[in-house]
């Protein structure tokens, strides 16, 4: 070559080698692990399962909160009457994208979403705070052994039926009493 001076450390052909192939190639992995970062979902999706409660008559009257933590919704006995709430408070999710997860307070007679207080009343309706969302009611069914099932899969969205009456959101109790939402007991 003219005009360049070889250096006598580098073997010949070395530097086209390093430019002609490892360059490109390395360039070419770092692509590869960029596009899979970016195209491999790394969410954790988990097959919706039924989750299996108590039997029917070991339930008392009111909010059983027995599932809260792992499964993420109550069990609500009325008389006769037994439903399933989420324990998701949706305003949360759709503010802030993440899971928010309600408490009911006995003494106040609601359930309660402490970060954004958030209040609903007994049957998930919405009862103050930044609530305008009512809970869903998760589907539930009787097994051949008097077991409460409860589907979180199979889900009761009323946010469409939420009216604001006298500065408050509620939903028609009569659109949510349906099956597989509403269980009837003897």
């Amino acid at each position: 070559m003219q005009g360049q001076e070889e250096n006598p450390d580098v073997p010949k052909g070395f530097s086209s080698l390093i430019t002609g192939t490892v360059i490109p190639l390395v360039l070419f992995l770092a692509f590869l692990w960029v596009a899979a970062k970016f195209l491999i979902p790394t969410v954790d999706y988990k097959e919706t399962t039924e989750v299996k409660t108590a039997p029917l008559a070991s339930f008392r009257e009111g909010v059983n909160s027995d599932w809260r933590q792992d499964h993420h919704f109550f069990i609500v006995k009325e008389g006769h009457v037994l439903f399933a709430l989420s324990a998701k408070d949706k305003y949360a999710e759709k503010m802030i994208h993440q899971t928010a997860l309600i408490n009911w307070v006995p003494g106040r007679n609601q359930f309660v979403e402490p970060s954004w207080g958030s209040f609903y009343n007994r049957q998930g309706n919405p009862a103050g705070g930044s609530a305008t969302l009512a809970l869903d009611r998760l589907a539930l069914r009787l097994n051949e052994m008097g077991e409460v099932i409860v589907d979180p899969g199979n889900v009761q969205n009323m946010d469409g039926e939420v009216r604001r009456v006298k500065d408050q959101y509620r939903v028609e109790e009569s659109l949510r009493e349906v099956e597989p939402f509403f269980l009837k007991t003897p």
